[in-house]
């Protein structure tokens, strides 16, 4: 404008003229640009910005028309500075237009882990719950600086990528599992134990609080749920503010090989492998979850496997179900070790009609003890065997006694109490999971080992406070104190930071009941941490607060039974049976003492949901701990001598459904509408009788999902 005011041939009408059009069209260029901005900021589609983008164009053309127009008097020089000018803006607008949608496309539109910015990079290795979990804390906080208008607050999130080598999320809850048997860790896709898994706890433990049961299936639902209307849930919401959540957050079929920390850089070095094209690529993250799960792949005790050398029939560990009721179906069968997954498949067997099912349960008291009665009576458990040998004939197979060594607090094989177990056609490996971390570097995977056997620093001013054992022990010193049976997740890990390296975390359960909500609760925490949200305490507190926590626990008698050998010493030594009284009664308070450090937990990680805290739960805490214990006597009261319900009864046919009731609604449960024995799983109408086939039906649709567990196909990057 200053060179043209220079020019004497333009008329003072054609400057003031130009120069109200040039000052309009700069500040509908800059309103639109702010526009644009806003929009991307605030995760606005594509189409507003295109939409802004053609204003911009053709505002562009009205700026070359106006002053093509203006030129047409036939001022030469005039005409050509004019042109320089035009060509100028075009520039300049091709330039803006650029600009803006490259910074559309890497700014704060949702990426993919490959792609570079400026926001620290979490790596979430894992995309079972613990991974979605952490996904949608995340997302939601996204959400809520969005709706404050927090912009400088969205550019601070940080972006995180979940690598998973499974085809789908949903880690344990997925019908096909992968696990690392090979040398790629690639494993292979089995139909699982899972494809008709129920929960055994209940699901009124399990339920979100920004997505009610209610909100979801529209209708009141049984205590125990099937797996597949479980995962439908979680998947459910996760995207029900972002529908392309997986796609935006995911890498499937990924396998992450290693993961390395450089000190000096303060960056983790990862090397992943995408399993369908086998590229192998390095890149690097500001922090790393580790949410893998501890069932990340079977657990195959070698002296187990050993004993069982030589039997002919079937045998396979409780993950590769493939072949179940083939392997089952009228046969006699051998299932060793006694917790959920065992009780998981003797109920399974029963429905598939089984001829007899024999648990080896090493431990005295076990998930499958508590059962009261088993369907058909076709159950027997064997408490406290192990199996030690296979027979000549390779059918039969010889179980030891197990006995508990005081002292040691080990198991020790009784080889004189031998009893043998004939004409065996399949033995079910229960015998659980073990953490998959080898793609840790050892000074990663250190923190999580075998917390049993590390010794806890007692200070010499502890002193046991007054229970019931205190009249007959009096004051027991301690003597070799170990971690062992603390809700403390390692010594080492503060709620899930790794306290020598704060940038290293580890996303997963403890000892809770309810675990997917205690996952949950710990994804809050965590993402709390990378936002910046929560301010972690020093190395040295989170060591102290640790500390102060286990020697909390050991207050309590059966806690100190098994941390302290010298409390074992005491029973021991102790000649009648009454103590271990005492013992049970401070069992039952442990099982209380669960929930309040569930309660406790969700202070410290700002969770928007309040049971309490850890000296006095509140009336959803004391909901939770009634419905456990209910769920128990659900088991413990089946009836052996009741021949009406004995043929069928299974602790999933209650009467008393009314009695649980979500803590979010207050919606009660209700109780099934024909024997669990009979329902199949995979007939359409008898799900239908437990939640809304059409509402399923719609979530399946929407979010790709499998109605097997899997993803049926996951949308390309």
């Amino acid at each position: 404008e200053a060179r043209f005011s220079t020019t004497e041939r333009a008329s003072g009408a054609q400057l003031y003229l130009f120069s109200s059009h040039r000052k309009r069209s700069n500040l509908e260029k800059n309103a639109l640009l702010l526009v644009c901005f806003a929009s991307v900021r605030l995760g606005a589609s594509i189409a507003i910005i295109e939409s802004s983008m053609d204003i911009m164009r053709k505002r562009k053309a009205d700026d070359c028309e106006f002053e093509v127009g203006r030129n047409s008097e036939g001022c030469d020089d005039l005409n050509r500075m004019t042109r320089a000018a035009t060509r100028r803006k075009a520039r300049n607008w091709s330039f803006c237009a650029v600009l803006l949608l490259f910074w559309a496309v890497l700014g704060d539109f949702p990426v993919k882990a490959n792609q570079q910015y400026e926001r620290e990079r979490v790596l979430v290795i894992g995309c079972g719950p613990a991974g979605i979990f952490f996904g949608h804390a995340l997302e939601s906080r996204r959400r809520e600086l969005a709706s404050k208008g927090d912009l400088a607050g969205l550019a601070s999130l940080p972006v995180a990528a979940c690598l998973d080598r499974a085809s789908g999320p949903g880690g344990v809850w997925r019908s096909e599992r992968v696990f690392g048997d090979n040398e790629e860790g690639t494993g292979q896709e089995n139909t699982q134990m899972y494809e008709a898994l129920w929960t055994n706890g209940p699901k009124e433990g399990i339920e979100f609080f920004d997505y009610t049961y209610d909100e979801h299936f529209s209708r009141p639902l049984p205590v125990y749920m099937p797996r597949a209307s479980m995962l439908e849930y979680m998947v459910a919401r996760v995207t029900k503010h972002n529908p392309t959540f997986f796609h935006d957050y995911a890498e499937f079929n990924t396998l992450v090989q290693s993961v390395r920390y450089n000190k000096d850089t303060r960056k983790f070095h990862i090397q992943i492998k995408n399993l369908e094209t086998k590229v192998v690529q390095t890149r690097e993250y500001d922090k790393c979850i580790w949410a893998a799960g501890d069932n990340g792949k079977p657990k195959m005790p070698k002296q187990i496997v050993q004993s069982l050398e030589g039997f002919h029939g079937s045998m396979f560990h409780s993950t590769k179900t493939i072949t179940f009721a083939e392997d089952v179906k009228d046969k006699r069968v051998l299932i060793v070790g006694g917790s959920f997954s065992a009780e998981d498949i003797a109920l399974m067997a029963c429905k598939v009609g089984v001829k007899q099912v024999y648990i080896a349960s090493r431990k005295e008291y076990s998930t499958v003890n508590a059962h009261g009665a088993w369907p058909g009576n076709k159950v027997q458990v064997l408490v406290q065997r192990v199996p030690i040998a296979v027979s000549e004939d390779g059918k039969s197979i010889k179980l030891a006694l197990v006995e508990r060594d005081i002292i040691s607090d080990q198991d020790v094989n009784n080889p004189e109490d031998i009893i043998e177990i004939k004409n065996i056609d399949t033995v079910i490996l229960c015998t659980g999971y073990e953490k998959q971390l080898d793609m840790l570097d050892p000074l990663l995977q250190e923190p999580l080992g075998d917390k049993y056997k590390r010794p806890l620093v007692v200070p010499d001013n502890w002193k046991m406070r007054l229970n019931g054992l205190s009249s007959k022990f009096g004051d027991v010193p301690t003597g070799n104190v170990t971690w062992l049976d603390t809700y403390v997740e390692e010594p080492d890990i503060y709620n899930g930071v790794l306290i020598s390296n704060p940038n290293m975390m580890y996303l997963r359960h403890g000892q809770e009941d309810y675990v997917l909500l205690a996952i949950d609760v710990l994804a809050w925490f965590l993402m709390n941490v990378v936002t910046g949200f929560t301010d972690l305490p020093s190395a040295e507190e989170m060591k102290h607060r640790n500390t102060e926590q286990a020697l909390e626990e050991m207050q309590n008698v059966c806690t100190r039974y098994h941390m302290d050998s010298n409390y074992r010493r005491a029973f021991a030594k102790w000649p009648g049976d009454d103590v271990w009284s005492s013992y049970d009664d401070a069992l039952t308070d442990a099982f209380h003492y669960d929930i309040r450090i569930l309660a406790q937990k969700m202070k410290i990680a700002n969770y928007p949901v309040d049971l309490g805290d850890i000296l006095q739960l509140n009336a959803n805490g004391k909901a939770l701990v009634f419905f456990q214990n209910e769920s128990y006597r659900h088991k413990t009261s089946l009836d052996p001598k009741n021949e009406t319900t004995l043929p069928w009864k299974t602790y999933r046919d209650y009467e008393d459904g009314a009695k649980f009731y979500s803590i979010f609604t207050g919606t009660k449960a209700v109780s099934l509408k024909r024997r669990w024995i009979d329902i199949d799983d995979s007939n359409p109408q008898h799900l239908k009788e437990i939640v809304s086939s059409s509402r399923l039906s719609s979530a399946i649709k929407a979010y790709d999902v499998d109605p097997k567990g899997g993803f049926s196909s996951v949308p390309s990057q």
